[in-house]
């Protein structure tokens, strides 16, 4: 197993009695006996209850986004989030924790920016719920640690092991958040801006973004006790009709459009990517 991985993992605690898990061989162990065996792709499943039996994104969901993501047109989000970051009372290597990691992409592309820039490994853990998105994610980032886990429930990651949370389109649970990070800890939080897809969003009816949720998470950001860092991405991009039918059908417009419904187009259309950035520092 990569040394990265092992060192992410070494953060995963049981989701059944929350004693902290050990690695032997290829089980995950706590002193009280509970086993979870590490799959082939090299990730663990530690969801439980309910959350068990819960599917997730789709297969064609999810291979839509790997395409899409792997062209490269969300980097922008990743790089802005290294570039916020303060990593002066982090550990070597830090750990970056993903909630909500999805395919792994957005936590690929942050620990090799920060590797890149402080000469160091950086360590990731990705929690997701949906265990093919996990299964894949482990398959393609094999320095990287994936865990299948219920990111609204409690999350089976020890009390203060992460140096940087990350969470990018994703449900978003801050009291979770607040206790897996230590202090001196980063919080970044990508989401939905007001204009983001609104060309598509006019001509197919797609989901708007939420209102208000921008001041509901400053507001839970704020009890952490730093000031929150803003920043408002905006790019116009030029999309064919492949590329804008894998950025609709990756993510929850999925369940209410189909490719069939999706008129095409030939050339390009102009795209608005509208994304807003929250960091902050826990003191």
């Amino acid at each position: 197993m990569q040394p990265l991985r092992r060192h992410a993992y070494a953060a995963l605690s049981c989701p059944i009695c929350w004693a902290d898990l050990n690695l032997v061989g290829r089980s995950f162990h706590c002193r009280r006996r509970h086993t979870f065996d590490l799959a082939r792709s090299g990730y663990v499943n530690l969801a439980v209850g309910r959350a068990a039996k819960a599917g997730g994104d789709t297969a064609d969901q999810l291979q839509r986004r790997r395409a899409f993501l792997a062209a490269g047109a969300f980097d922008f989000i990743a790089d802005a989030i290294v570039a916020r970051t303060r990593r002066q009372q982090w550990r070597t290597p830090p750990l970056v924790l993903d909630a909500g990691c999805g395919t792994g992409y957005h936590l690929d592309r942050v620990t090799r920016g920060i590797a890149a820039e402080t000469g160091r490994p950086c360590a990731g853990l990705g929690i997701d719920l949906a265990r093919d998105a996990v299964r894949m994610a482990a398959a393609d980032h094999t320095a990287l640690a994936f865990t299948v886990a219920d990111v609204w429930s409690d999350w089976p990651v020890g009390s203060a092991t992460a140096d940087l949370l990350i969470n990018v389109f994703a449900p978003k649970n801050f009291a979770e958040m607040a206790r897996t990070l230590r202090t001196g800890g980063q919080l970044a939080v990508a989401y939905a801006g007001p204009d983001h897809l609104i060309e598509l969003r006019g001509m197919l009816g797609l989901m708007d973004p939420q209102p208000g949720k921008g001041a509901s998470y400053r507001r839970q950001m704020q009890g952490l006790g730093g000031g929150i860092l803003h920043d408002r991405l905006r790019r116009s991009v030029q999309m064919s009709h492949a590329e804008a039918l894998d950025l609709i059908l990756m993510g929850p417009n999925a369940r209410h459009v189909s490719a069939a419904g999706i008129p095409a187009w030939s050339g390009s259309k102009t795209v608005t990517f509208d994304v807003e950035l929250l960091v902050t520092t826990v003191i």
